[in-house]
């Protein structure tokens, strides 16, 4: 990936799929959108905020009750999930190709999130089946057909990646088993 005008290094860019390819979206000023698009996280980010909300560290108690409860079919924040024995609350959002949902199971302290710059496969399928692996329900996943990608392609994903960290390190090579 290069960066593009307008980007920071380290900064995702959003993709779309066209035409059996990835594409590059247009740059998009995300500070246009507000808290309806504009907030920057990570997956771990949003598992330490959920956290402490129901932890009651943020808001009160009464304020996390406002904010699950639905009134003329309008939420307050947080929004329903999961089934009648496993209850949770989150929210998901879209914004110039990436995607993000947070979904929190107070019962069970069990936190989902989930972020993308790029979708194929819908991303409510993918939640629906981690909530049911999670809760040990049945869950057919869905089985994909392979590809067959040129050496040339191959070996471009090739080389050592490592998190900003370091805590994280991968290695990507063309050898089999």
């Amino acid at each position: 990936y290069g960066i593009r005008p307008g980007f920071q290094p380290g900064e995702a860019i959003s993709y779309h799929y066209m035409n059996s390819e990835w594409r590059q979206d247009k740059a998009a000023y995300l500070n246009n959108f507000s808290g309806a698009g504009a907030i920057l996280s990570t997956p771990a980010d949003m598992l330490r905020f959920i956290h402490a909300l129901f932890l009651h560290q943020l808001i009160s108690k009464s304020s996390l009750d406002t904010m699950k409860s639905i009134k003329d079919g309008y939420g307050r924040g947080l929004f329903p999930y999961g089934d009648d024995q496993h209850i949770g609350f989150g929210h998901n959002g879209k914004t110039e190709g990436f995607g993000a949902s947070l979904q929190y199971y107070p019962e069970s302290k069990l936190a989902i999130a989930y972020c993308t710059n790029g979708e194929v496969y819908p991303k409510a399928e993918i939640l629906d089946d981690i909530f049911k692996i999670c809760f040990n329900l049945p869950c057919e996943l869905p089985t994909f057909e392979s590809i067959a990608l040129s050496d040339p392609v191959l070996a471009s994903y090739t080389g050592d990646y490592s998190s900003a960290d370091g805590k994280m390190q991968v290695s990507v090579t063309t050898d089999s088993w």
